[in-house]
């Protein structure tokens, strides 16, 4: 879990890792939700550093022998570093997501769709000693939020997103918490576009009017 306290350690963990036959290493970014949320401003990678972040990560994954997978939503490694995360034959990867739509049982039996949305009353669907998990999928309307997700419903800057079938806007339980709504947008991709940052050659509407 990569942070701004951490994040200078990272090559000493792939040193570990290195020595002890580890066989891969993921990195993921700390998201502002849940208990993160309150602690953001000191644990969190500001996206305008994030460009720079990636090509630190980019450098250290070349160093370990093993597989790396970095999740974070491929939109925002720019096209220049994309490469150097995306080579099967150097096995590494970029992973989207979490396989959204789930079902989270929290610490006390309750189901939600997932523990990053814990906080949120209205879309918690019941108690595991209640009812029986297919009942609360349906009261939940499971299968009209996988329906949703598969079809990929995303509205703002991931709704024009060239990875959005791919994607389908990283996670879900973010966006809930931010705008919530499931088909609202990856709020770090939302920031970038919001300040002209996001590639141009990541944009479905861009790619479309050039071909046009």
């Amino acid at each position: 879990m990569v942070n701004r306290f951490n994040l200078s350690s990272v090559l000493d963990l792939v040193e570990v890792a290195k020595n002890v036959g580890a066989k891969m290493l993921k990195f993921v970014f700390v998201n502002p939700i849940g208990r993160a949320k309150e602690n953001y401003d000191e644990l969190g990678i500001p996206h305008q550093e994030y460009v720079r972040t990636l090509e630190f990560l980019a450098d250290v994954s070349e160093q370990f022998p093993g597989f790396v997978r970095l999740k974070t939503p491929p939109a925002v490694i720019p096209p220049h570093l994309y490469r150097r995360f995306g080579q099967e034959e150097a096995q590494r990867e970029v992973w989207y997501g979490c396989g959204f739509p789930l079902m989270g049982v929290l610490p006390d039996g309750t189901v939600t769709i997932c523990a990053l949305t814990r906080s949120h009353e209205e879309i918690k669907f019941g108690h595991v000693l209640e009812d029986d998990l297919l009942t609360l999928w349906r009261r939940g309307k499971g299968w009209e939020m996988r329906q949703q997700y598969m079809e990929t419903k995303l509205e703002g800057i991931c709704g024009d997103c060239i990875f959005r079938d791919t994607c389908k806007g990283s996670c879900r339980a973010h966006a809930y918490d931010e705008y919530g709504s499931l088909t609202g947008p990856y709020l770090l991709c939302q920031q970038l576009a919001d300040e002209g940052l996001f590639p141009s050659l990541y944009r479905t509407s861009v790619l479309e009017s050039r071909c046009g």
